[in-house]
């Protein structure tokens, strides 16, 4: 009986003290600093492994050498040259090392621009020398990796990682590279494997990390993502004593910002706007939609293109005055999320209108902003009402600076003009309503607009001054033919399929020229006209 409970008691303990090593012996766990990553991120590992599994490494491994095709050590590394990193793999055990030799390059960016193994043996307390080839894509330093595991399936360290720091040159470079070696320790030491695989299963990088007394790992910096990496769920896995654990992150699109800035703040309308922006990270070849925003909510959009570094530019002919808004944005691409920039404000200062500020007082005058409204609002929404205010301008501001000057600080002469530009108010009222009849096509309502102005014109302003010069001169029998009535009536016809050909071919000059002329023609033809028919009718009356 005594030795049946013995036997229950030890089975009982066995199993206790069996569940103990085996809780010890699979403690494993790993993560990621983070679930989700964006390209030239680094990837950062740690977890928990057993401090007390103490792995006696058997192969000493000493930094690896670059040398030349030839077995010779060289000084100088250069872009596009091949080169072998070799590496003495000294074996301290007493039975032969199935091994397999892993070099792993990371770039001055901490990129992995090269990974490549061989499987190989040494026999028993003897030494190897192992090799690969390796071609330097880029200029700048670099960290060439060794690790000596028992294989790739089943990644039992044999030996502590060995590393030498190399700087690559550009190949006209007459210096030598500077090149840095470091040792590899051999004491036993709790260590555990990482793997990390892409979502297609390709291995991107090995790593090596110790573990802590507390049994805690971390292997920072492990790998860098690049654009060439593809999106979507990778694996790490981590081996200590024939246990593996792995876990999973994500790869996402990269997030992006889009900056914009105005040159300058304020303009001069007719004049250009600068727009620089760019898109960070740089993406190359990136389609960036400008949209600017004139008063009246009417948006005008255009499609630039990033250069190499990620920026663009553009300029804009500002055809109306007030506040504008331009705004970026772009719609991303498989690497990179899209974004909007912030909408930046800015001030397109119009040529005053400089006779009717000076009779006012103020450029806030009821009267001046109507005048400033009819020119921005209407007058510059259209091409031909551009091109006409392009001549007008010219002719406008080669007197209106001396007269406003003059009217200014002379109070009669301001009622006088108040009188004179009180009808212009009527007119360009009617010519507004004119324009809004005909919205359905802009250029024909502004052209509308335009002839009915200038006929009021013509009559308000011009039929009396004509008038009193036919009168004048009504001794002079051809200036009251009806033939400069048909040579105007010509005239103004010619200039009207002008405009019209004009905006078919988009031609800028044309307009300038048929546009001036039509309303020039107009004013005339209505002076002429009506200064004509009342001086015949004078003179009958006179001679009856």
């Amino acid at each position: 009986m005594k030795r049946k409970i013995f036997v229950v008691w030890f089975l009982v303990f066995s199993l206790f003290l069996a569940t103990i090593v085996y809780s010890e012996t699979t403690q494993l766990t790993v993560k990621t600093s983070k679930q989700t990553y964006t390209f030239e991120e680094f990837l950062d590992v740690n977890g928990k492994g057993n401090p007390n599994i103490l792995l006696y490494l058997p192969i000493k491994v000493s930094s690896p050498k670059i040398l030349d095709l030839s077995g010779n050590p060289v000084n100088q590394v250069k872009i596009s040259s091949k080169f072998l990193l070799s590496t003495k793999l000294e074996n301290l055990a007493e039975d032969k090392q199935v091994l397999t030799y892993i070099v792993q390059v990371k770039d001055f960016e901490g990129k992995i621009v090269h990974l490549q193994f061989i499987r190989g043996a040494i026999p028993a307390e003897k030494t190897f020398t192992y090799g690969l080839m390796w071609t330097p894509k880029k200029a700048g330093k670099h960290v060439i990796e060794v690790y000596v595991w028992r294989s790739l399936a089943e990644p039992q360290p044999l030996a502590h990682p060995a590393k030498t720091e190399v700087e690559v040159l550009k190949p006209t470079a007459k210096n030598q590279s500077k090149i840095v070696y470091y040792g590899s320790a051999v004491k036993p030491s709790p260590v555990v494997t990482i793997q990390v695989f892409s979502p297609d299963g390709k291995r991107k990088a090995v790593a090596q990390a110790r573990i802590g007394v507390d049994g805690s790992f971390y292997a920072n910096k492990i790998y860098r993502f690049s654009l060439d990496d593809p999106l979507g769920n990778w694996t790490i896995k981590v081996y200590q004593a024939g246990i593996m654990e792995k876990t999973s992150f994500k790869l996402d699109k990269t997030p992006t910002t889009l900056t914009i800035l105005v040159k300058p703040q304020k303009v001069e309308l007719g004049e250009k706007i600068k727009v620089e922006g760019c898109i960070v990270p740089s993406c190359a070849n990136a389609k960036v939609i400008l949209t600017y925003e004139k008063a009246g909510g009417v948006n005008v959009s255009k499609v630039v293109v990033t250069d190499t570094e990620g920026c663009f530019q553009d300029e804009f002919k500002l055809d109306a005055g007030g506040t504008w808004f331009v705004v970026a944005g772009w719609s991303g691409n498989e690497k990179f999320k899209a974004s909007k920039s912030s909408k930046i404000k800015f001030e397109v200062v119009s040529k005053g209108c400089l006779i009717a500020t000076a009779t006012y007082g103020s450029e806030m005058a009821e009267e001046v902003q109507f005048l400033r409204g009819f020119r921005e609002k209407i007058v510059y929404s259209t091409f031909a009402g551009k091109s006409f205010m392009k001549v007008f301008h010219v002719w406008y501001y080669s007197f209106s600076p001396t007269v406003a000057k003059f009217i200014q600080n002379n109070q009669p002469l301001k009622n006088l003009v108040k009188c004179l530009l009180y009808p212009l108010f009527g007119i360009l009222y009617l010519s507004t309503l004119t324009y809004n009849i005909f919205n359905f096509n802009c250029e024909i309502g502004i052209i509308m607009a335009g002839l009915v102005a200038s006929f009021l014109i013509g009559i308000v302003y011009f039929t009396p001054p004509t008038f009193l010069i036919l009168y004048a001169l009504r001794k002079s029998r051809g200036l009251l033919k009806t033939r400069w009535l048909k040579f105007l009536i010509l005239i103004v016809m010619l200039n009207v399929g002008l405009i019209f050909l004009g905006e078919i071919l988009g031609f800028n000059l044309l307009m300038e020229v048929s546009t001036s002329v039509f309303v020039v023609g107009i004013i005339v033809f209505t002076a002429y006209i009506i200064s004509w028919k009342l001086v015949t009718l004078t003179l009958k009356k006179s001679n009856f």
